[in-house]
């Protein structure tokens, strides 16, 4: 099983190592097509074994939001994310994860980054993580957040 450990971040990374912790996974970037929505973590895991992990994550750090962020399998024009599994503060606010992504995939300022919580919904700026996590967090105990660089949604 991955062990959820501390980023190894350079300077300019500093504030992503003060709030997000991942694991080193080697095959966290998404992969596969069977659905644009659907998360490859979920694919690569059953239920069981993602409810497992979840719940021991909550157990170990009580105050973190168990997280899995990735490209939405249609996306072109961004990146993925080198990592997919992440352990957030519960009171990190969706503005200041979205800055976090962007700088993680070194966006320009005029690009744009969508998110959906889910496959579905779009969080408000203003909420904290652990808000959305009560709101839309998936059955296995995580949340799923998709990134994409236009509006996949609607």
């Amino acid at each position: 099983m991955d062990t959820w450990s501390n980023s190894s971040a350079s300077s300019e990374d500093s504030l992503l190592a003060a709030t997000m912790r991942y694991v080193d996974n080697p095959d966290s970037s998404p992969t596969g097509s069977s659905s644009s929505l659907s998360s490859s973590f979920k694919r690569r895991r059953t239920f069981a074994q993602r409810r497992k992990e979840a719940e021991d994550v909550r157990q170990l750090h009580p105050n973190r939001i168990p997280l899995i962020i990735e490209r939405y399998e249609d996306e072109k024009n961004l990146p993925p994310m080198e990592r997919a599994k992440f352990l957030v503060p519960e009171n990190l606010g969706v503005a200041e994860l979205v800055n976090i992504i962007r700088r993680r995939l070194q966006l320009n300022r005029n690009e744009t980054l969508f998110l959906l919580v889910n496959g579905n919904n779009v969080p408000g700026n203003t909420m904290t993580l652990g808000e959305v996590y009560k709101k839309d967090a998936d059955d296995d105990g995580f949340l799923y957040i998709l990134f994409a660089s236009h509006e996949v949604f609607g």
